[in-house]
């Protein structure tokens, strides 16, 4: 039987009409949240082709939760009402295909994001001893490194915008050069901090920046050069805890879609892939995991030797096996 979420992706354009909220509400502009009984501002954008939404009371979600909400229905009733408004196929619906994350972007526009990367970049200082990143890094329980990944630095004031591109302030950040799979830089992640080295009090404290390319696939941050051996990590500070346990240098993919696709110099003949050992989604997937085993077997179709380790407890990261090792009188913290 095919997943649910699968038969109903691109799909909730005519789903959600389908089981009770009006037409009207499904639209790409703020108006009247169906939940909310038409009191909050509401966006449905689907930019996903998961139902995607955000309401300034109830948040951000997909199409099951915003059923969820507006019937007061558990996941798997939602899931069930789906299912039957689906005929049980991805054939019953007659739809346009969904959206794409991203168009395909312009010279124009490639030369534009360039542009602000590279100032944004250029405006930012390597990491130095007790500055913010240093600071922030010790309070993750990090080691402090005879020499920090160049790719790492520090701006000190970054304008923050909410997902409507409302400004909320300015922060520190944590900058980290994103490079694709030939190395050029294409992106910057963003860690947003506040003034004593903690993370910033905002809703997402990690954000990548437009990229300068059509797609991400294959891209990494690069934090230490490979030889014959790279480990992969996801996190960054999950990725230096790795190099600290390990030796080994270490890539940090950012998010678990990214590590399927990431690309691994041909000179690599063995890697070493760090998975998180993520707890079930709603939908009982573990993306970590999920994202280690797709990588594993591409690069033995290619040839390297492939080792997958996890942490044993569920819902922790290598970071967690770090700090478990380090005796409290180790663990360095930043006054």
């Amino acid at each position: 039987m095919e997943d649910v979420a699968d038969l109903a992706f691109g799909r909730w354009e005519h789903i959600l009409p389908a089981l009770g909220i009006d037409q009207a509400f499904l639209v790409n502009k703020h108006g009247p949240c169906p939940v909310c009984g038409g009191t909050k501002p509401f966006r449905f954008d689907n930019k996903r082709g998961q139902g995607n939404h955000i309401c300034s009371h109830h948040g951000a979600g997909d199409g099951f939760k915003l059923l969820m909400l507006y019937h007061g229905w558990d996941f798997k009733t939602a899931a069930a009402n789906v299912r039957e408004a689906l005929g049980g196929t991805a054939a019953s619906f007659q739809t346009t295909p969904p959206k794409k994350v991203e168009e395909e972007l312009t010279e124009e526009e490639i030369k534009e994001r360039r542009k602000i990367l590279n100032n944004a970049w250029s405006l930012a200082e390597p990491i130095k001893k007790h500055d913010l990143v240093y600071r922030y890094l010790q309070n993750r329980g990090l080691p402090v490194l005879d020499k920090w990944p160049s790719v790492l630095r520090l701006r000190n004031k970054m304008t923050y915008l909410d997902e409507d591109g409302v400004v909320l302030g300015e922060f520190p950040v944590m900058l980290a050069l994103v490079q694709d799979q030939d190395g050029k830089p294409v992106s910057l992640h963003r860690t947003y901090l506040d003034k004593h080295g903690q993370k910033a009090p905002v809703e997402e404290v990690k954000k990548l920046m437009r990229s300068a390319a059509n797609k991400l696939s294959g891209s990494a941050i690069r934090l230490f050069k490979p030889g014959q051996k790279l480990a992969i990590a996801e996190g960054i500070e999950t990725a230096l805890a790795v190099h600290e346990l390990t030796g080994l240098p270490v890539w940090a993919t950012i998010s678990a879609p990214l590590m399927k696709s990431v690309v691994v110099p041909k000179e690599v003949e063995e890697v070493y892939i760090f998975a998180d050992n993520d707890r079930p989604d709603k939908l009982g997937k573990r993306a970590g995991i999920e994202a280690a085993t797709t990588l594993a077997k591409r690069l033995r179709e290619e040839g390297k030797k492939v080792q997958i380790a996890m942490p044993r407890e569920e819902g922790t990261d290598f970071l967690d096996v770090y700090l478990s090792k380090v005796a409290p009188s180790e663990k360095k913290v930043a006054a």
